[in-house]
């Protein structure tokens, strides 16, 4: 099951609020700061209006996102409930279950387990930059 945040309960989304705020998630993060329960239910009623980021709770797994939606363009970024290990690629199948055609993710470098996870997916790194002092790996798959 595929739940979009605009359709879950209060209690699913602060569940949701709960992982992300979990000290495994957050550290691979651009903005590792723990979020409020008030700023992060304004941004699920913000995502009701805003065409370019789309946010899925799939099962009791994780979290998948696009982001910088523009047509057949995606940038997408994924978390796992942090009680829950090994499940990257059924969160990637649920990823690559929705018709974007170019997919992009930026992913810290030291992140090494994400990476081959990627890669495994057939995603390609483009380049590297740096950002806030941390090296990031840009990577796309064009399928």
């Amino acid at each position: 099951m595929i739940k979009n945040f605009t359709n879950l309960s209060k209690e699913e989304s602060l569940k949701v609020l709960s992982w992300r705020n979990s000290e495994r998630v957050r550290k691979q993060m651009y903005d590792s700061k723990p979020i409020s329960e008030e700023h992060h239910l304004k941004f699920v009623e913000h995502l009701k209006e805003n065409r370019s980021k789309a946010y899925f709770l799939v099962e009791d797994l994780g979290v998948i996102d696009f982001i910088r939606i523009d047509g057949e363009f995606a940038e997408i970024g994924l978390y796992s409930n942090p009680e829950k290990f090994g499940v990257g690629e059924k969160l990637m199948e649920a990823i690559l279950s929705f018709p974007y055609k170019h997919l992009y993710l930026e992913v810290f470098e030291e992140n090494y387990k994400a990476i081959e996870l990627y890669k495994k997916f057939e995603f390609e790194k483009i380049e590297t930059k740096s950002k806030d002092g941390k090296q990031i790996v840009c990577m796309e798959l064009k399928r």
